[in-house]
């Protein structure tokens, strides 16, 4: 998106912290006829990809749209990721998905059927039907879908040792 700073109804840093807080993956460059560093840096700091002092110098944006739009693609890729991973999240009953969290945040399955207080074969069913609803693919899987867990139910152990969860 290439916004002006003044727009009728908001500024450009308002459209920029909508859009950013919405969790979109959008680039944003915006363009303003202040030529003061401090607005420049202050809108990069804000997530910005780009500050254009108009008039806008069209060779410059042409080099720049590769890179925003680069970025926008790597952005949007998370963004899918995150979004299935909540939509697999959201198939699990409570039990399952505390289990599933306390599995991926200690060594070993024991340490997480005790830490739920729960026995080892109920934690091991949970395990078993929450991995098959998530179908987790590899660490990264398994570690988005654990700081999904911990965002959602404030959940953060003093380490988290992932690797090492059984499945």
């Amino acid at each position: 998106v290439i916004s002006d700073y003044l727009l009728p109804g908001m500024s450009g840093r308002d459209l920029l912290k909508k859009v950013k807080s919405g969790g979109l993956p959008v680039e944003i460059l915006i363009a303003s006829s202040d030529e003061n560093l401090k607005s420049a840096v202050d809108f990069m700091r804000e997530g910005a990809h780009f500050y254009f002092v108009k008039p806008i110098d069209t060779n410059k944006l042409l080099d720049l749209l590769p890179a925003a739009i680069a970025r926008a693609q790597a952005a949007s890729a998370k963004y899918q990721r995150m979004k299935s991973m909540e939509d697999r999240i959201a198939t699990l009953t409570p039990a399952q998905a505390e289990s599933v969290w306390h599995v991926l945040s200690v060594d070993t399955q024991a340490q997480a059927a005790a830490a739920q207080g729960i026995g080892l074969p109920t934690l091991k069913q949970h395990w078993q039907t929450a991995t098959d609803k998530l179908a987790l693919q590899g660490i990264a899987e398994r570690y988005l879908c654990y700081t999904i867990l911990s965002n959602r139910y404030g959940l953060h152990p003093s380490h988290a040792n992932v690797e090492l969860a059984h499945a």
